[in-house]
């Protein structure tokens, strides 16, 4: 149900039309010159236009405009990317820099981080310079997600990119880094909202690092925080009924055993057997490496339900499986991972048709969780007394 409009480029009298529209007064050969090296694109026509005038080529005369510089060399541009790359080669340093600063936070972007990321000699220009940004229609003033805070945006995505790819990447890393800081500390009361954003720049960060050199010991620390922070959103899109949303989320947050737990889950419940099962041998392996008898038992349970969809495999040794790994959960005290045990063999009995012992674990897995949830907020309210 989509409709294609197929955009031709622009004719020469409507692009030197366009051209005139951009510089009132502008001489016909000019506006004649551009339209032949534009090829009909608009946005080459915009880039063009403003490079001119930054370079002095061509410059205010009274009410119109004159061509201070040659005009016959102006080349044909081999792509807009090229062409953007090469407009802001010839920016001054000091505004390149805070235009690369800015494009870590992405097209839309907020005063107070691309001061965060600044050094503190630059801090106190940032301001002068997003203005100078802003008059050469680089960026222009956007959406701020934070009261008090300026929010600008890229007139571009292309720009945004361009200025982006010109960060070494040892570099980048550390600003995704320091991003991420900065978001956290300016969202305040608000973290909650913004967990997926701020996993994302500790996960760019530690793809970063990873390609300069494996094993970084930077990308395994941020790898972790990318971890934890997209797992809570991932578990928050699953608390509000969102599976696709919670899936991707929590596959891209598979560093720890308790989001490998999680994921096989939500893949189970999309139908993807296969893809659940795989996330649960990899659960149960981090447990095994780990000595963590509760994660193993956590995975064999969760397992089990899988397998009864895609296996031909007796029920009654699934459950038996399972409830072996009981006496080394007792011994370990795990009250949570019992529970989950005892629920999947409650389940399997009630399959089989045992439907006593089935009320028996089930009873018991609802007590255990109780008793569990209990000294959770126990704890809680003890810590809280605390402080």
């Amino acid at each position: 149900n989509a409709t294609s409009i197929e955009l031709e480029p622009l004719s020469t009298d409507e692009t030197e039309r366009f051209v005139e529209e951009l510089l009132a007064g502008v001489p016909k050969e000019v506006a004649d010159r551009i339209a032949a090296v534009a090829e009909g694109i608009p946005l080459f026509v915009e880039h063009l236009v403003a490079m001119l005038v930054e370079d002095a080529t061509l410059v205010p005369d009274g009410d119109g405009w004159v061509a201070r510089g040659d005009l016959a060399s102006l080349a044909v541009p081999p792509t807009v990317t090229a062409l953007i790359e090469a407009r802001l080669e010839r920016l001054p340093a000091d505004e390149l820099v805070v235009l690369d600063y800015a494009s870590v936070e992405g097209k839309g972007f907020h005063r107070g981080a691309v001061l965060a990321l600044s050094s503190e000699a630059d801090r106190p220009n940032v301001s002068e310079r997003l203005t100078a940004l802003v008059r050469r229609d680089l960026i222009r003033p956007g959406e701020s997600l934070f009261a008090g805070e300026d929010g600008f945006a890229f007139r571009h995505l292309l720009i945004r990119d361009a200025a982006y790819a010109r960060i070494p990447k040892e570099a980048r890393a550390d600003l995704h880094v320091r991003y991420a800081a900065w978001l956290q500390s300016t969202a305040g009361g608000r973290e909650g909202e913004f967990d997926e954003i701020v996993g994302y720049h500790f996960e760019q960060a530690s793809h970063l690092w990873s390609e300069l050199s494996p094993g970084d010991e930077r990308a395994r620390g941020s790898g972790k925080r990318a971890a934890a922070r997209l797992a809570v959103a991932g578990r928050r899109a699953f608390e509000r009924g969102d599976i696709r949303a919670a899936s991707a989320l929590l596959g891209r947050a598979v560093e720890r055993a308790p989001i490998l737990l999680d994921l096989g889950v939500l893949h189970e419940r999309e139908g993807r057997y296969e893809e659940a099962l795989t996330a649960l041998r990899q659960a149960e392996g981090f447990g095994r490496a780990a000595g963590d008898i509760g994660t193993v038992a956590r995975a064999v349970a969760r397992r089990q339900f899988v397998r009864s969809h895609v296996e031909g495999t007796a029920q009654s040794e699934l459950q038996a499986e399972a409830e072996a790994l009981l006496p080394a959960l007792e011994q370990a005290d795990d009250q949570m991972a019992i529970a989950e045990v005892c629920f999947f063999v409650g389940v399997s009995s009630s399959w089989l048709g045992h439907q006593t012992r089935a009320i028996a674990m089930l009873e018991r897995a609802r007590s255990l969780r109780l008793e569990a949830e209990r000294s959770g907020s126990r704890r809680r309210r003890h810590r809280g007394s605390r402080r």
